[in-house]
């Protein structure tokens, strides 16, 4: 079996798209793949990747812009390795941190490691949430997260290394904004072993290319409300 599949998940992400392919290829597992899933771009960004002459990844391009979230499961059933490490196109996730991630989850045998970039910050929380508002939904639902299913995180919206076979098994039906806010709900919910480590991160310096925006959280709370208290699957 693989060790290790890498995908990457693209929407409108020119300016890096390359950028996260070539980290992808550095991320330090020799027994890897990369599967790449384009959500339909209409920014240049499927053009980019037309043009990538390597036999070795799987571009998937779709047809419609189906959300994030179904390009996660699009990923997850693809893939072929033991663990899947969600690697998003905008490249603020520092990927030589994929290696420590995955032995950790190996030694702890873990069904997911989260990368807190929480772990890592310097500055104050509060200060973090004036300088990027955004920070505030990262906040308010690790929270959450932590009073309803007892748990310790910094960042539930970090980074993710899922064990494939066991992440498989967990039902996916948010595909827009609200897709982490779910999964991690559900995830806690059928009390899988769940670690988080430090991981780097470098937040986009262009602000208005975030997709996620503060107003996403309205959903999010609801989407996590659903989960915890409505949904006794």
């Amino acid at each position: 079996m693989i060790k290790l599949t890498v995908v990457i998940t693209s929407y409108n992400e020119v300016k890096t798209v390359l950028q996260s392919v070539n980290d992808a290829k550095l991320i330090d597992v020799e027994d890897k793949e990369i599967i790449i899933i384009d959500n339909c771009s209409n920014d240049g960004t499927r053009e980019l990747l037309k043009n990538i002459n390597d036999p070795s990844i799987n571009l998937i391009l779709q047809d419609k812009n189906y959300g994030f979230g179904k390009s996660i499961e699009i990923g997850l059933n693809t893939a072929k390795g033991k663990y899947t490490y969600i690697h998003h196109a905008d490249n603020e996730y520092d990927y030589r941190y994929v290696p420590k991630m995955l032995d950790f989850a190996e030694k702890h045998d873990l069904d997911i490691v989260i990368g807190s970039r929480v772990k890592n910050f310097n500055s104050s929380r509060w200060n973090l949430i004036k300088q990027r508002p955004e920070y505030l939904a990262t906040v308010i639902s690790t929270f959450l997260i932590n009073l309803w299913y007892t748990k310790k995180f910094t960042d539930i919206i970090g980074s993710r290394l899922y064990k494939t076979s066991t992440i498989k098994e967990v039902p996916i039906s948010t595909y827009g904004a609200g897709f982490d806010f779910e999964s991690i709900s559900r995830i806690c919910k059928r009390k899988l072993k769940i670690e988080e480590i430090a991981i780097g991160y470098t937040p986009r310096i262009c602000r208005k290319d975030k997709k996620i925006k503060w107003y996403h959280m309205i959903d999010a709370l609801i989407y996590m409300f659903k989960e915890r208290f409505l949904n006794h699957k």
